[in-house]
């Protein structure tokens, strides 16, 4: 995980990136470690290729533990020339989601996720 810190004071927030495990057991610890990790921040995005769906069960600590909700709608952003399977998102806390949507992502075998947010 790359975690960023932007401002200070009321303007703070930081970024996380993320790409979790194939597996669900390893990935439950990997979520468990990022929302103790990451419970402190009011404003937050972690962003990433988390190889399971938002509402997938290990997700679920980070939703209680942090500021973070699952993205407004599923896109499937996996494999990128036929997307079936939404295993990239991006979470936030502390900000509205203006836009949410899949880009084709030059050389790669997922789609890239786009986010246009507002700081609440």
């Amino acid at each position: 995980m790359l975690l960023a810190h932007f401002g200070t004071g009321r303007k703070a927030w930081q970024l996380a990136i993320t790409h979790l495990s194939l597996g669900a057991k390893s990935r439950q610890l990997q979520i468990g470690f990022l929302a103790d990790l990451l419970s402190e921040f009011p404003r937050l995005v972690l962003m990433g290729d988390f190889n399971c769906d938002s509402d997938a069960p290990e997700m679920r600590p980070l939703y209680r533990q942090t500021t973070l909700v699952p993205p407004p709608e599923r896109i499937c952003t996996f494999p990128s020339w036929a997307p079936q399977r939404c295993l990239d998102h991006v979470l936030v806390g502390g900000f509205e989601v203006l836009q949410y949507h899949a880009l084709p992502a030059a050389g790669s075998d997922h789609m890239a996720v786009s986010v246009e947010l507002a700081p609440t």
